[in-house]
């Protein structure tokens, strides 16, 4: 995690994810930048050309101030080189060319919306997360810093997780976090109990880095609202996903509510693609 990206529009919530990428930053001698997009000013009917360019001048004017000032506050509280980009694509795409640049993390803060898609991660983080394989941290409007001493792994082992794993172990040599495994089973059959347990020991094996480490299974046809259930009752700071077609990030994202979830992204979640 060398190089972090973090989009910012200078709102409450871009704003109170910040911390992250700073203190991730200063664990692992990391830089950040951040990102800003504009939206396209309104044309003037009657003169659109010179109406359009000085509105986007004066606009990344005062932009550029304001992000250069961040930058500053940034490098002196968290002792960290910090940059700034400012861009005028759809956010999504912006965020998507700049993570081709060679970033290793991307953080952003989330909202509440209407969709359960977009309620779980907000629009654009929904949106960012099928445009880019780069690992994504999601930061919860309400959710303040906290230390990540540590984490959940939630699964459903449906096969080739081994690269969330090597992923997992870059990011231990970081924080040497505690892991608890949440092995996530639809349903208590043998062919389930056969499954766990060969994860388990999968897991046991490669992740032997000397942190603390314990494993849960969780049986409920509900994966959103057993994983919530074990965020909200535990100790863990983080909870870690992964994103891959039909794994269980998506069909949590995709799945038929049955009933309300209360502040489900109350914590923050990171999203490894594999």
């Amino acid at each position: 995690m060398k190089k972090i990206l973090c989009p910012i529009d200078f709102t409450k919530i871009s704003n109170n994810a910040l911390e992250y990428p700073g203190r991730l930053a200063q664990k692992t001698g990391g830089t950040v930048t951040l990102l800003h997009v504009e939206p396209l000013p309104l044309i003037d009917p009657e003169n659109p050309v010179s109406g359009f360019r000085e509105e986007l001048k004066k606009e990344r004017e005062t932009n550029a101030k304001t992000l250069n000032g961040y930058c500053q506050e940034f490098t002196n509280e968290f002792g960290v080189p910090c940059n700034y980009k400012i861009d005028d694509l759809e956010l999504p795409k912006s965020i998507s060319k700049m993570a081709e640049k060679g970033f290793d993390l991307i953080v952003m803060g989330t909202n509440g919306a209407d969709s359960f898609d977009q309620r779980m991660f907000g629009s654009n983080t929904y949106q960012t997360l099928e445009k880019t394989q780069c690992p994504l941290l999601m930061v919860p409007e309400d959710c303040a810093y906290e230390n990540i001493a540590e984490i959940a792994f939630a699964t459903d082992y449906s096969g080739n997780e081994e690269l969330t794993v090597k992923q997992l172990k870059t990011f231990f040599k970081a924080f040497c976090p505690k892991l608890t495994v949440l092995h996530i089973s639809h349903e208590e059959t043998e062919v389930s109990k056969e499954v766990y347990q060969a994860f388990h020991n999968y897991i046991e094996d490669e992740l032997n880095c000397g942190s603390e480490m314990k494993f849960k299974r969780v049986v409920n046809k509900d994966a959103v609202a057993g994983i919530h259930d074990f965020m909200v009752n535990s100790n863990a700071s983080l909870l870690v996903l992964t994103a891959k077609k039909r794994n269980l990030i998506q069909r949590m994202m995709h799945q038929s509510i049955t009933r309300e979830i209360n502040n489900l992204a109350g914590y923050p979640v990171l999203v490894l693609h594999i």
